[in-house]
């Protein structure tokens, strides 16, 4: 099983991808900052981290049910 950072893979695969996330969360220590978000993601069947992404595209803020 790979670690978040390593499921993740590069920046640049994540960057211009809507990514579901939770937001204005209460502010937790992570390694050494503060984060008020959390992205979603469920494990695949090797227990990989996926990230949750809205496709096709949606506007930005919208809730999630």
């Amino acid at each position: 099983m790979l670690n978040p950072v390593e499921a993740f893979g590069a920046l640049d695969l994540r960057v211009g991808r809507l990514l579901v996330a939770a937001v204005n969360l209460e502010p937790h220590r992570i390694a050494d900052f503060m984060s008020e978000v959390l992205v979603l993601g469920v494990p695949n069947e090797r227990g990989d981290v996926v990230l949750l992404a809205a496709e096709p595209e949606v506007p930005l803020g919208g809730r999630v049910y």
